[in-house]
């Protein structure tokens, strides 16, 4: 017998779609996650491991016992590859089916949660145990372990369930014995904190201005520690209310009363939407940055520029980097890290030269004969910042009398020229600033005269 099915082409629509649906299911299974997951989430795995000394009832035992046992059937049969014991196929369902349908070896997993099932009704009502397993199987029980129908359930829970997923609810069956287990469910009642902060802050920065609060009393005692080191950063306010402003980051500890509480301030960076964009900059060019913080005192240390400077007034850092790659950029005072970034510095591109009057590089007579002037203009398609500049260039004049002269600018003046016998325009020898650097292109522009 084959261990693979081919599927109709007229049916591999559906399947994508069932295989979609199993992904959106996922994926709505994580969002409804309560947030009290996350203070307990670092012991699930540690539950798991439990060994069975901490077994408070000897059919709970037995059940985690016969589960992982049957996992390493599974596993042997369906999950791995024989020889390289890696994963194979997660996503198929053939075998998944075949082992645990068609073989009946979903039977074993129905025994364990009817045995969990007769357990439970011998225990009272009240028994915290009875009540965690019927609501932790609760849709186990209403689809054929109360009524005993075993192919029904069999077909319910495992039908085109993929190999990898049917692989979890056997690991979920485990995890749900250990919770049943009374040890597990022990109320863990936090007290709430005394100090709290006034506003859902996700994070703390520096200058950011912060409040909090003393629950059920008055403020008697406080101190504010960053790294060890008092801080004087704050206000008291009233008889219960602190005002805190840091300014420098670090890890800070606030005891008010006897009561402490740790959290962390970070440094402010670059505001993202007017800063440049991703932070990405040319070597060699002038910058001009505004930081998200005000009238901050510190030492600048740019990487790549050591005549780097911040003006406290403005708050604004000025840099001119030639160093290409990720460079840090730090705002420290003595008391600690105020600001902290960094931009990608990248070489610039070579330009293009166009001519502002003359976009087809062709005029005919009688038009330059009114046109006074043009102007050369250096440009990237993939560059709207304005960090080229045309230096010099030399232009030869074509006529029945051929010169050339030098232009150290990048205007051409066209008024003092003989016109009237010119045939060609010729620029070329173009030198063009590129930051702080002068690039001489090899690019050539003829002007026909029309």
């Amino acid at each position: 017998m084959s261990e693979y099915t081919r599927i109709a082409k007229s049916k591999r629509l559906r399947y994508k779609i069932i295989q979609l649906m199993y992904l959106i299911f996922l994926i709505l299974s994580v969002i409804q996650i309560p947030s009290d997951w996350i203070s307990v989430n670092g012991y699930i795995n540690k539950y798991i491991e439990r060994p069975s000394a901490d077994f408070t009832d000897p059919v709970l035992e037995q059940a985690a016992k016969d589960i992982d046992a049957f996992e390493v059937l599974y596993l042997e049969n369906v999950l791995l590859d024989n020889k390289t014991k890696q994963i194979k196929e997660p996503n198929s369902y053939t075998k998944s089916d075949i082992f645990l349908i068609k073989k009946n070896n979903g039977k074993t997993l129905f025994d364990i949660i009817v045995k969990l099932n007769n357990w439970s009704k011998g225990l009272d009502k009240k028994d915290k145990r009875r009540i965690y397993f019927e609501k932790l199987f609760k849709l186990d029980l209403e689809n054929g372990i109360t009524t005993g129908d075993e192919k029904g359930w069999i077909k319910w829970r495992w039908k085109n369930v993929p190999a990898i997923i049917a692989n979890n609810f056997i690991k979920e069956f485990k995890l749900r014995v250990l919770l049943i287990n009374k040890n597990v469910f022990k109320e863990i009642e936090s007290p709430k904190p005394l100090i709290t902060f006034k506003s859902n802050i996700s994070k703390i920065y520096v200058n950011q201005e912060v409040y909090l609060s003393l629950r059920g009393d008055s403020i008697k005692t406080i101190k504010i520690l960053n790294n060890n080191i008092e801080s004087f950063d704050y206000k008291i306010i009233g008889i219960d209310s602190v005002f805190f402003k840091p300014t420098v980051a670090g890890n800070y500890t606030i005891n008010i009363n006897d009561e402490e509480i740790p959290f962390e301030v970070f440094p402010v960076f670059f505001p993202r939407k007017e800063s440049v964009p991703l932070r990405h900059c040319f070597s060699g060019v002038d910058y001009k940055l505004e930081i998200g913080t005000s009238n901050a005192k510190g030492e600048l240390s740019v990487e790549g520029d050591e005549n780097a400077k911040y003006n406290s007034e403005k708050n604004e850092i000025n840099f001119n980097i030639s160093q290409e790659g990720w460079n840090e950029i730090k705002l420290t005072s003595k008391k600690g890290l105020i600001f902290h970034d960094s931009v990608f510095i990248k070489s610039i591109p070579i330009p293009k030269v166009s001519i502002n009057e003359l976009p087809s590089f062709s005029i005919n007579k009688q038009r330059l004969n009114t046109l006074k002037s043009f102007h050369l203009i250096a440009s990237h398609p993939s560059i709207n910042a304005n960090i080229y500049s045309v230096e010099s260039f030399k232009v030869r004049w074509v006529n029945s009398n051929p010169f050339e002269e030098k232009i150290s600018d990048s205007k051409v003046q066209i008024t003092d020229k003989n016109t009237e016998t010119l045939k060609y325009i010729i620029i070329h020898s173009i030198n063009i600033r590129m930051g702080n650097k002068i690039k001489s292109l090899e690019q050539t522009i003829i002007i026909p005269i029309l």
